[in-house]
């Protein structure tokens, strides 16, 4: 589902008012700020999710390939939106996800946890012997890693088969979840102040 980040321009009516003087100079500032916005942004919004999310730099920026999701641009300098898209995280793109010593059949029990919210470990798996939990032929399983399945993380085996990884939040939730939005919203506002002055002079505006 999409998430929207909103930047507004501190002094719209100012902005209006020197348009018509220079209107093709101020076009190409305009179009230009916008463009720098889609590729500057994303990292200052990333580094506001972590502050409370334990996720990795690269991951929290749609411009990088490890990220999982993208961003685009659309509005105006009077309120610019950037539009986050993507899918939830696995659990191995987490920073610091826990994983038991030992990830071989039969060994010791072991619990499974990744913190995706710093502070907060969570359990989101474990193994026990074959025969404790159901047996080796249970339906369903819980979480644990089997090597040479787990490429997302532990998996479950359902049936005769094995179900998906574990997953995390995803990048658009980081983004705007547990009052990131707000302070994202006034660096953004500041970002494309300071781009929009730098392509004024650039065009002998200022």
């Amino acid at each position: 589902m999409p998430v929207d980040v909103t930047a507004r321009l501190l002094d719209s009516k100012e902005f209006s008012r020197r348009l018509w003087g220079h209107g093709d100079d101020w076009a190409r500032c305009v179009q230009r700020t916008i463009s720098d916005m889609r590729t500057r942004a994303p990292g200052p919004i990333g580094l506001e999710a972590m502050k409370v999310y334990n996720a990795k730099k690269a991951s929290l920026n749609p411009n990088n390939k490890s990220s999982r999701g993208g961003v685009s641009v659309r509005g105006g300098l009077a309120t610019l939106e950037l539009v986050y898209r993507g899918g939830p995280q696995p659990v191995k793109s987490f920073a610091r996800a826990l994983s038991p010593a030992s990830k071989r059949r039969n060994s010791a029990p072991y619990k499974i946890t990744a913190e995706y919210v710093k502070g907060s470990p969570t359990t989101i798996g474990h193994w026990s012997p074959p025969g404790t939990e159901g047996g080796r032929y249970s339906v369903e399983s819980p979480r644990m890693y089997i090597p040479g399945v787990s490429k997302y993380g532990p998996v479950r085996r359902v049936g005769s088969g094995w179900a998906g990884g574990n997953f995390g939040p995803s990048v658009p939730q980081m983004v705007m979840n547990r009052g990131n939005d707000e302070r994202s919203r006034e660096r953004l506002s500041e970002i494309m102040a300071t781009r929009l002055e730098h392509h004024m002079r650039q065009c002998g505006l200022v």
